[in-house]
């Protein structure tokens, strides 16, 4: 079976940065908002629609997948003109029946991210994702890095050098289906906690640093539900909402904030 996914994205956010004025109990970094383009906004398929912060965006994806028996590969690309952002990877994905009656699904993946709005980045992230589903129950996990290199920059009126940046993460996921004739609503939850880090400067500056920590307690919970139609048992209409809260010590501490996102997702898919 073969599996076509048409997905475009609207809205959502770039890298919000605005200085708090006349505050002397903090520092001017106090206010300084953030998008995670990656977790927040991609991972939210189909055609989407959403506020994060002030801003607004359109961006379209494309995703094909093929399967033989239990095996099945994927391919997906998706551009977000706002950001020029573009993001492209590659899925295989392992099924088995196990004797406990449960459906256990191994995916490997690897994606390339780039983005050039305010200085060229890039992002490689391969992962890990293992799901167990019974009785219209779905839980897994997925380990995941994330290796984020950018060229220099001016924040603040400061500068910023060139750098790379490695990171270690790990995520539990959930879910339940419900069905109903022809319609199917599936509420979920994902845990996303960042562990260890790798910081690097790509460029000769006056504070070099080489080095890796451990990250302070952080945890983002992504919540949402997918209602699903299916119009036959070939073909499929879908929305989906989703929101985020994060709570990350390291931000607390320096003053920053990462924007909650609110997407919600419009899509179709087709099996052949």
């Amino acid at each position: 079976m073969k599996k076509v996914l048409l997905l475009i994205l609207l809205p959502f956010t770039a890298l919000a940065q605005t200085e708090q004025q006349g505050s002397e109990s903090v520092s001017e970094w106090t206010s300084i908002q953030y998008v995670d383009l990656d977790n927040d906004i991609i991972s939210s398929s189909s055609l989407s629609f959403g506020f994060l912060g002030q801003f607004s965006i359109f961006s379209y994806n494309l995703a094909y997948q093929w399967k033989n028996k239990n095996h099945s590969n994927g391919l997906f690309v998706s551009n977000t003109p706002s950001f020029k952002y573009t993001k492209f990877g590659y899925n295989y994905i392992r099924e088995k029946e196990l004797k406990s009656g449960f459906l256990r699904t191994n995916t490997y993946s690897l994606s390339v991210a780039t983005t050039s709005l305010s200085g060229a980045s890039t992002t490689i992230s391969p992962f890990f994702n293992q799901t167990y589903e019974k009785n219209s129950y779905k839980f897994g996990y997925t380990f995941f890095m994330k290796d984020f290199s950018w060229e220099g920059y001016e924040l603040l009126g400061e500068y910023m050098p060139a750098a790379a940046q490695t990171k270690f993460s790990i995520m539990a996921l959930g879910m339940k289906e419900f069905n109903k004739g022809r319609w199917v609503v599936r509420p979920e939850v994902f845990f996303l906690s960042s562990i260890r880090t790798h910081f690097i400067h790509l460029e000769e500056t006056e504070d070099f640093l080489d080095i890796w920590y451990w990250n302070s307690p952080n945890l983002t919970t992504y919540f949402g539900t997918t209602l699903q139609y299916n119009v036959t048992d070939m073909f499929a209409f879908a929305t989906k909402f989703r929101t985020s809260y994060t709570y990350d010590q390291f931000d607390i501490q320096n003053g920053f904030s990462k924007t909650t996102p609110y997407i919600v997702s419009i899509g179709a898919n087709y099996d052949f």
